[in-house]
């Protein structure tokens, strides 16, 4: 690989985990409940007593020993940075960012946190620097099961809000949304994106 190829790699990776922070500051700013995996780590929060980012970290940790085990193939520099960055960023742009004043506001935002947050895993999944930990499991289950993305996206968001709403996360309209629509949308980017650098 060139190395001005490995460059643009690494700035797309960077790009797209830090878009993915992005999108989860505004989902929970937006306050209608937010994407499955956040729920999941808003329990973990909650439970653990630690910021969001910090059990965002803790997730990506666990998920990282699953890929260890028995997906090695799968874990690359994306995979370390996946485990990181996102939660930081998350706690960054969390900080940075101003609940609407309005609760018509909200709307805005959750649609736009679900646009950006699958625009993020769509960039960083197409450097293939290695998949984050939670796109990397996706990736070994879609791919074990021979089952397409979209669907194994759904399945393990339903999952992280059960476990989620255990541990005292509260869900809301904007969680449903995220299961219904950000799968579908990865799928849609991933294809858009390998057409471009084809």
């Amino acid at each position: 690989m060139k190395l001005r190829d490995l460059a643009l790699r690494i700035l797309m990776m960077i790009s797209g985990l830090s878009l993915i922070g992005l999108g989860i500051a505004m989902f929970v700013k937006a306050g209608l409940g937010a994407d499955p995996i956040t729920v999941l780590c808003q329990g973990i929060s909650i439970t653990a007593n630690i910021s969001l980012g910090r059990a965002l970290q803790l997730n990506g940790l666990a998920l990282f020993v699953v890929l260890l085990i028995i997906g090695r193939e799968y874990i690359g520099l994306g995979t370390f940075a996946g485990s990181f960055v996102t939660g930081a960023m998350a706690d960054v742009f969390s900080a940075a960012m101003r609940s609407p004043t309005a609760p018509w506001q909200s709307w805005p935002i959750l649609i736009a946190s679900i646009a950006v947050i699958s625009s993020g895993v769509a960039i960083y999944l197409s450097a293939e620097l290695g998949d984050g930990p939670l796109e990397g499991v996706m990736m070994l289950i879609s791919d074990r099961l021979g089952a397409p993305i979209a669907w194994v996206k759904i399945a393990m968001d339903i999952a992280a809000t059960v476990a989620g709403i255990a541990m005292g996360a509260v869900p809301g309209v904007g969680t449903i949304a995220s299961v219904l629509l950000t799968g579908p949308i990865i799928q849609t980017m991933l294809q858009v994106i390998k057409k471009s650098m084809a």
